[in-house]
């Protein structure tokens, strides 16, 4: 049972990181590690696969109101106070001390919808960040004004 379970989860891995490669996205994941989004390094998707927000000279603006959500750092998405709110599979979530509001951008075309990720395996360790946790969740961060 072993041996098969094992070559089943490898499967599995191969299907996912094929995905991510034909689409280009990269799992989000929140401070428990729970799957929140998908970013394909310009846009940010929820897990519905929902376009919400994207990136402009390093920060992220929100696609329905333009306003800013925060910076993306080192794959890291943080607060307004450069706190940690979700961070990319394959980076470790690393704030910064403070950040600025920057100029809004102008909205870009809104992007096709890639098609539905398979669900990424939650990542096995918690990691606390350099700065802590943002105390947004998720919802709130996205919801900012």
């Amino acid at each position: 049972m072993g041996c098969c379970s094992v070559q089943v989860r490898t499967a599995d891995m191969r299907l996912v990181e094929r995905f991510q490669e034909r689409e280009n996205v990269t799992p989000l994941f929140d401070k428990s590690s729970g799957l929140v989004g998908w970013f394909d390094g310009a846009n940010l998707f929820d897990a519905n696969i929902s376009w919400v927000a994207f990136v402009a000279d390093g920060h992220f603006f929100s696609s329905v109101t333009l306003s800013w959500l925060g910076r993306l750092n080192k794959g890291s998405a943080l607060d307004h106070h450069g706190k940690p709110v979700a961070w990319l599979a394959g980076t470790i979530p690393t704030g910064l001390l403070g950040d600025y509001r920057p100029m809004p951008p102008i909205m870009p075309v809104p992007p096709s919808r890639p098609l539905t990720p398979a669900t990424p395996f939650k990542p096995s360790s918690q990691f606390i960040p350099n700065v802590g946790w943002s105390e947004l969740t998720w919802p709130e961060w996205l919801r900012q004004r």
